[in-house]
């Protein structure tokens, strides 16, 4: 299977979690992201014990160890921000200065870190695919005002493009997407554990589909979805086009809210998903 494919299952696997499944909450998603980041852990490490070997956990090389160690702080802060800035300020504005990701990533880090130069038309696609996002999320980003919130989404976009330079650099050193994914959540399990524990100090409780809600985006979204995407980020041959990929998340979860939600299916949503599935089409159809 190509990496666009597995790209694309990981995309909808994400589009359930925060389209449907994220509906499911009752408690901070700082208090609910490190106990679902631990079963993407244990799923990913029995993954490996099937398919690789735990020495995969611990390459020989030191480089790709810090590689490695940064992928899962990256998550970690990229993470932490972004669900951060979706409790402080509106879901639009955390949303669109969250997916600034891919223009990040396209016309600065891979350029610098990875020689990737950009083409016009890569560029071109990634400014459709935030156009799109933007069409979609305009009604609500209308009302909104920039606001510490806004600063951590965009901040939270650049260790998401970061996270992807790293995990592109380790297939130099003959890592595979497992390793990554295990770091992706087991750096931010340890990283948030001190939150949920303070939160549960408070006497703040889990409900039953918190818990089965926790299971979803564990198993499903952290430790499948994860590995499926660094899979496919790594059989890429330019790092931008899972960024351009990564923008059928955000319509995924809103088509997937109307249909089982019923929440209002608008023209904005309409005309963004265009231009958001096109520029990925296009992206698909084009490559090299």
């Amino acid at each position: 299977m190509n990496g666009f494919a597995l790209i694309g299952i990981a995309v909808t696997l994400w589009s359930v979690g925060s389209g449907i499944i994220a509906k499911l909450f009752t408690v901070p998603a700082l208090m609910w992201y490190p106990v679902a980041a631990a079963m993407g852990a244990a799923v990913v490490v029995v993954i490996i014990l099937i398919k690789e070997s735990p020495r995969s956990l611990w390459p020989q090389s030191t480089a790709a160890r810090w590689l490695l160690l940064g992928v899962g702080v990256t998550v970690l802060i990229n993470n932490g921000l972004f669900f951060t800035a979706l409790q402080i300020t509106s879901v639009p504005v955390a949303q669109l200065t969250h997916y600034l990701a891919p223009l990040f990533l396209a016309v600065i880090f891979a350029p610098l870190m990875l020689g990737e130069k950009p083409t016009k038309r890569e560029v071109i696609l990634t400014l459709v695919g935030l156009l799109g996002l933007s069409i979609v999320l305009w009604p609500d980003l209308r009302d909104a005002r920039l606001s510490v919130g806004a600063m951590m989404g965009a901040i939270s976009a650049v260790f998401f493009a970061l996270g992807n330079v790293f995990n592109r650099k380790l297939t130099a050193y003959g890592v595979s997407g497992l390793p990554a994914a295990a770091y992706q959540n087991f750096i931010p399990t340890l990283g948030m554990a001190p939150f949920m524990l303070w939160q549960l100090n408070q006497g703040v409780q889990f409900t039953s589909g918190d818990i089965w809600g926790a299971v979803y985006m564990g198993v499903m979204t952290m430790g499948f979805g994860f590995s499926l995407f660094l899979f496919g980020l790594q059989r890429l041959k330019k790092a931008n086009h899972a960024g351009i990929m990564s923008y059928g998340e955000p319509i995924g979860a809103i088509i997937l809210a109307a249909i089982f939600l019923h929440e209002p299916m608008t023209a904005y949503v309409i005309v963004g998903g265009i231009l958001i599935i096109g520029s990925g089409v296009a992206l698909v159809l084009g490559k090299d």
